[in-house]
C-alpha cells in the first residue's frame, strides 16, 4: 500500500524552500509528487529569487523568458507565479493553516482568488497568530467562494479570442501597412510576438496528456 501523501509533500516542500534557494533542477525532480499550487509556487519562489540575483546585463523580461521555457510558461505568467508565491508567503504570515490548505489542493481556490484574498490581508503583523475578521473579508472568505471550476479560465479565453481574430483582420485588411511608421509597426510586431510565443505555450500544454 502507497502510504505517500502528496498534499504533505508539497506543504513540506514549500516550507522548506521558503527560506532555502531553490534550483530549476529541484524542481523538476519534485514536480511529479507535488500539488500544481505547489508547483507554481516553487517556480514562482525561483523568479523571485532569480529577480534579487539578475545577470549582469539580462532585463528582467529575459530572466521570466528564461525560466519560463524551462517549465512552459510565458514571461508574464512567470510574472503572475512570483505574485502567486508572495500571495502564499503572506498568508504563511498570517493564516499558516490557510496556506498550507492552498498549497496542499484543499482549499478548492484558483491562484488567481489566492491572490485577491492575500491583498485583504492586514497590513501590519500583530502578536501572535491573527486570524481574519468577518470585516477584512466581508465578500471573499473561504466558504463564501464558489467550487473552482478549472474550465471557467480557459472558457473565457475560448470566448474573447475570435474578438482578437476580428480586430487583428480587420486592421489587416483596412490599414494601409505600408504607410505605418517605424516606430508603430515595431511595436505592434513586438505585441504580435509576443501573442504569438504566448498561444504556443499554452497549445503545447493543452496537447499535454
Amino acid at each position: 500500500m502507497n502510504d505517500f501523501d502528496v498534499g504533505e509533500n508539497s506543504v513540506n516542500l514549500a516550507i522548506w524552500y521558503m527560506n532555502v534557494p531553490i534550483t530549476i533542477e529541484e524542481i523538476k525532480k519534485h514536480e511529479s509528487r507535488i500539488t500544481k499550487e505547489c508547483r507554481k509556487y516553487l517556480i514562482g519562489k525561483l523568479c523571485l529569487q532569480e529577480r534579487a540575483l539578475l545577470k549582469a546585463g539580462e532585463k528582467i523580461t529575459e530572466m521570466q523568458k528564461r525560466l519560463g521555457y524551462e517549465f512552459g510558461y510565458s514571461c508574464n505568467s512567470m510574472k503572475n507565479n512570483a505574485t502567486f508565491a508572495k500571495a502564499v508567503e503572506l498568508f504563511y504570515k498570517y493564516e499558516p493553516e490557510t496556506a498550507s490548505d492552498f498549497i496542499a489542493g484543499k482549499a478548492g481556490i484558483s491562484c488567481r482568488n489566492i491572490v485577491k484574498l492575500a491583498k485583504k490581508l492586514p497590513k501590519k503583523k500583530k502578536r501572535g497568530r491573527p486570524k481574519f475578521k468577518p470585516s477584512i473579508l466581508p465578500h471573499m472568505s473561504i466558504k463564501n467562494i464558489p467550487p473552482y471550476d478549472p474550465d471557467s479560465e480557459a472558457m473565457s479565453l475560448v470566448l474573447t479570442i475570435p474578438s482578437w481574430n476580428s480586430t487583428i483582420e480587420s486592421v489587416f485588411m483596412n490599414a494601409v501597412l505600408h504607410k505605418v511608421s517605424k516606430p508603430t509597426r515595431s511595436r505592434l510586431t513586438k505585441e504580435l510576438i509576443r501573442l504569438t510565443d504566448t498561444a504556443e505555450t499554452m497549445i503545447i500544454l493543452l496537447r499535454e496528456k
